[in-house]
This record gives structure tokens, C-alpha cells and sequence, in this order.
């Protein structure tokens, strides 16, 4: 829906993010998907899970309902807003980005943490970036613009790569995750304009210390990467829904740029390029905001508050955090 319609999925996400009146849909959707995974579940001898999607947490929030069972549920927000289908009694806790304060009236319960978004550790962050660059075989003396376009590969990458064109110091990074047909297609377009296709790595926050600005279209994770390594960020035509939201966090917060059109990414190119007064100041906004020992601090909660407890034998989230543990 996001990549083909990202309107209809505009709809969705505001239409329950106000009205419950959808929330019967989770309870017929919830008997259904989770009838068998849920044996699996209750066959662990002490499971929890940890959920990073509003749509997963609030069918497992549902389903539990009925489960005879207790098992600790989190849901832990890889965006910086929480939307309203997270919030369910069954939650146990709740593990927010900490860049909008939770107010009274969201009903979240008083068992939630601002630690930030999780991400991976960095083995770049320390070290010194002309060696990382070396070892990741990025030439030297060029301007490393990364783009990135989230798990999906999703992003304007074309335009965006036209924006660079003309601009001879710049060695272009496009990543496109899973997405293969993306990859094939890029690799066609840019040999010549110096231009590197790079699909899904296990590197990906390495890259992201070592470049000079990161272009992206506001996946909650990819930003959280961008602001715990400070690297400027412009964000180009962001989709709707949660992007949109994460979007207008930091551009209000001054901790990135927002694009809407191609006159305006190709001036915030330049002024997070060669202004090092603007660059300056972007980079000191995301330094406040960075929380880079978020998942240290999201594992250790999880570990004191569920002592004795197993890990999930079942994988059924979007984006499982389960290999930090």
C-alpha cells in the first residue's frame, strides 16, 4: 500500500490515529492471523515479545486478550510519534523515541521509557573516518552523499542523484535494502556519474558516520542513525503517515532539512554541504536529540523486568530487535 498507494495508507494512519471506531477490525483480524502462531507462543515455557509496529502491537495487544497465558508485551517505537493503535491495556511497556513528551490524554500507561529509537552499535563511530572510508572502499578526497531509502528502498533516488550531477567532487551512495528491482535499475543509470548501488548491509550505520550528508525519505530508523552519528540530514518528499510525522519533528527541532520539491533539495544540498555555519548548527540540534545507547538501555529494562523469561520462539514482527539479545 505504501510503495504502490502511499495515499490510501495516509488515510488509514490518520483515520486511526482519531477514531476507534476501526478497532473492531483488530479483534476479527487478531482471531484469525494469530491462531496458530499463538500455540507456538504458548508452547515457549516463559516467553515475551518485543514489537516495533503499531499494527503488530495492537493484534498481539488483542489476542492476548484471550490467552489464558500472562505474557509480558512491549512495544517499542522505531518512529519518533507513537500512534494510538500501540496503546492497549495488554502492553506492558512501552519504549518511545523521547522526542515528543507523552501527554495524559494518549492513555499511555505510567510503565513507558524515552531511551530513543534502537539501533545497531557502530563500529565507525570511534574510529577514525578516513581509515573507514579506506576499508569500505570509498575513494578519497570525494564528498560521500548517502542515500537511503529504508528496508523497501523506497526514494526518489534518480532525481535525487540528478541534483548531484553537476557536481564533480561527490561520490553518490544509494541504498536500496531489499529491493532488488531498485538495485538493477540504479546500476544502469549511474557508472558514470559515480554512482555506488549498495542493497541491504549489516554496515549500514557505518556508512552513515563516515558520509558528508545523508538524503532520505524519514524512516524513524535511518533518521535515528543519522542523528546519533550527527551526520546532516535532508529530508526529500517524505511518504505519508509516520514519515510525514518524523519529518516535521526535526524540521521543527532544526535537526534536519525539508524538502519538497527539487529547487529546494538542491539548496539544502549545498547549504548542508558548503555552509559550515548552517551545517554547524543542524549538526549541533541532532548532537541534543541523538540517543546512541538506546538499545543497551532498552535491552537492560527488558532483561531486569522480565527475569526468567524466554525470547519469542515465533517470529511475527516487521522489524525484530530480537538480534540484540
Amino acid at each position: 500500500m505504501i510503495s504502490t498507494t502511499p495515499v490510501l495508507w495516509d488515510i488509514c494512519y490518520r483515520y486511526t490515529s482519531k477514531s476507534k471506531k476501526g478497532d473492531r477490525l483488530f479483534e476479527s483480524l487478531a482471531r484469525n492471523l494469530f491462531h496458530s502462531v499463538g500455540h507456538k507462543i504458548l508452547e515457549c515455557h516463559r516467553p515475551f515479545i518485543l514489537s516495533t509496529h503499531v499494527l503488530i502491537t495492537r493484534l498481539l495487544a488483542t489476542w492476548m486478550k484471550w490467552s489464558t497465558k500472562k505474557i509480558p508485551l512491549y512495544h517499542i517505537s522505531t518512529d519518533f510519534k507513537l500512534h494510538r493503535l500501540a496503546i492497549h491495556p495488554q502492553v506492558s511497556g512501552y519504549f518511545l523515541s523521547g522526542l515528543e513528551p507523552v501527554s495524559s490524554h494518549m492513555g499511555v500507561p505510567s510503565s513507558y521509557h524515552s531511551y530513543g529509537i534502537p539501533i545497531e552499535y557502530s563500529t565507525g563511530r570511534l574510529a577514525n573516518k578516513e581509515m573507514v572510508k579506506e576499508r569500505l572502499g570509498l575513494p578519497k578526497g570525494k564528498l560521500i552523499i548517502m542515500i537511503a531509502g529504508g528496508g523497501e528502498g523506497i526514494a526518489r533516488y534518480e532525481e535525487i542523484i540528478h541534483a548531484f550531477k553537476h557536481m564533480s567532487q561527490v561520490h553518490i551512495l544509494c541504498f536500496t535494502g531489499m529491493n532488488q528491482r531498485v538495485s538493477l535499475k540504479l546500476k544502469h543509470v549511474g557508472d558514470s556519474q559515480n554512482v555506488k548501488v549498495i542493497p541491504f548491509t549489516n554496515e549500514f550505520s557505518t556508512y552513515v558516520g563516515v558520509s558528508d550528508i545523508l538524503v532520505t525519505k524519514a524512516g524513524g530508523l535511518t533518521l535515528a542513525h543519522a542523528i546519533t552519528e550527527t551526520t546532516p540530514i535532508v529530508i526529500y518528499q517524505p511518504l505519508p503517515g509516520q514519515e510525514w510525522e518524523n519529518a516535521l519533528l526535526l524540521h521543527e527541532k532544526k535537526a534536519a532539512i525539508l524538502a519538497l520539491n527539487k529547487v529546494q533539495l538542491h539548496k539544502a544540498i549545498h547549504t548542508l554541504l558548503f555552509n559550515q555555519k548552517e551545517r554547524s548548527a543542524y549538526l549541533k540540534q541532532a548532537n541534543v536529540l541523538g540517543k546512541p545507547n538506546a538499545t543497551n538501555h532498552i535491552i537492560q529494562q527488558i532483561i531486569l523486568e522480565t527475569h526468567g523469561h524466554e525470547p519469542l520462539c515465533a517470529h511475527v514482527d516487521a522489524e525484530p530487535i530480537a538480534e540484540y539479545l
